[in-house]
């Protein structure tokens, strides 16, 4: 037989394959030329690190990565990958065999039956972006997850048991519900997982899609018998009506754990589930809890170990306090006598154009008198 058709498509999979190498070296070079630019601000900063005494800024500290972050995550998390197995093994390893079950269901040619099966691909890739504007937008993840799943059960029970169904509403169907899926189930790990777990989350993730996608095949071929080319329709029907009620299953599988992860989600808060401007009103807060954390710890490191004059009299802190509010600095409230706290305003942390440097060398000027006659 002839196999030219079998190694055009291995020249396509090396072509692609060698595209994905040319990448992923783009990318290691781009992501070198970044960690070169880290690595100057950060010796940038740490030359300007003694004006944190007038700022009230102190550096952050990376949290360390590690494999047993996995035992940290939270029962949400864990339901996030079970919907990943279910749904993407209903999904591809339906579509590995597709092409033998529209042939002979619906008596079609072996180019028709693949040009059905490709639909769900083809308009993924057109599908995937708009829908995942449509979240981004929206929010409320979880009711996407729910219908992508409940609509992926339905297609399923219907190629079994609805011998009027028409292939392609169902596969080009499915690739809007592989398409909804995809934009909105795996944003939901950034939501719930920390910031430097989320590789970790990621990869696991990843496994155990990759998992679901080893074990089904093998568990769809022991179901069907190795030569069914001469059954007939019906016989056919009987024979896939098991293998598509276990495709159905995964599918309803994955609508039953997104239901279980709703009342979850709701127990935590609801981040999950909530509105797109929810969620950016949840990033501004924990930007400026963090913010503050950061301008409290500052002020607190300053003091109890390195006071910038330990030996003022409270006349010199009091005009110290009138010097910086008229640099715009709002001195805070002295709970022991002793020389005064000050914090830097947001707008002036925040601000590219103010000058550190020569604020700290003219307080530092302004002072250097009141503290000479402070020791005499």
């Amino acid at each position: 037989p002839s196999t030219g058709g079998f190694v055009a498509a291995e020249y396509w999979g090396v072509a692609a394959t060698f595209l994905s190498l040319l990448c992923v070296l783009l990318l290691n070079t781009m992501d070198n030329h970044a960690d070169q630019v880290r690595e100057a601000e950060k010796k940038k900063e740490q030359k300007s690190r003694s004006l944190s005494q007038l700022s009230g800024l102190e550096e952050q500290v990376d949290e360390e990565v590690s494999l047993s972050d996995v035992w940290t995550f939270g029962l949400d998390v864990w339901l996030i990958f079970l919907i990943c197995i279910s749904f993407y093994a209903s999904v591809f390893v339906f579509l590995q065999n597709g092409v033998q079950f529209i042939r002979q269901r619906y008596d079609k040619t072996e180019q028709q039956a693949a040009f059905l099966m490709s639909l769900p691909y083809t308009i993924s890739a057109v599908a995937c972006p708009v829908f995942g504007y449509l979240v981004d937008s929206t929010g409320r993840a979880l009711v996407w997850v729910f219908l992508s799943t409940s609509l992926l059960a339905t297609l399923h029970f219907c190629f079994a048991f609805d011998k009027e169904f028409q292939p392609w509403v169902g596969v080009s169907a499915m690739g809007i519900s592989y398409s909804v899926c995809a934009a909105a189930l795996w944003p939901c790990i950034a939501i719930v997982v920390e910031l430097h777990k989320l590789g970790t989350a990621y990869g696991l993730m990843t496994a155990f899609q990759n998992l679901g996608l080893a074990v089904f095949p093998l568990l769809i071929a022991n179901m069907l018998p190795e030569d069914s080319a001469t059954n007939t329709t019906d016989e056919f029907l009987d024979i896939y009506a098991p293998v598509m009620s276990v495709f159905a299953g995964c599918g309803t599988a994955g609508a039953t754990l997104t239901v279980i992860l709703f009342v979850v989600d709701y127990r935590n808060k609801g981040w999950l589930n909530a509105s797109a401007a929810a969620l950016l009103q949840r990033e501004a807060d924990e930007a400026k809890e963090e913010e503050d954390a950061m301008l409290t710890r500052g002020l607190l490191h300053e003091y109890e170990t390195e006071p910038l004059l330990p030996d003022m009299h409270i006349h010199v802190s009091h005009q110290r306090g009138r010097y910086l509010s008229r640099l715009g600095i709002r001195p805070s409230i002295s709970i022991h006598g002793g020389p005064r706290p000050f914090a830097m305003p947001k707008h002036h942390v925040l601000t590219p154009g103010w000058d550190y440097e020569r604020g700290l060398a003219h307080f530092q000027r302004r002072t250097e008198p009141l503290n000479a006659e402070n020791r005499v």
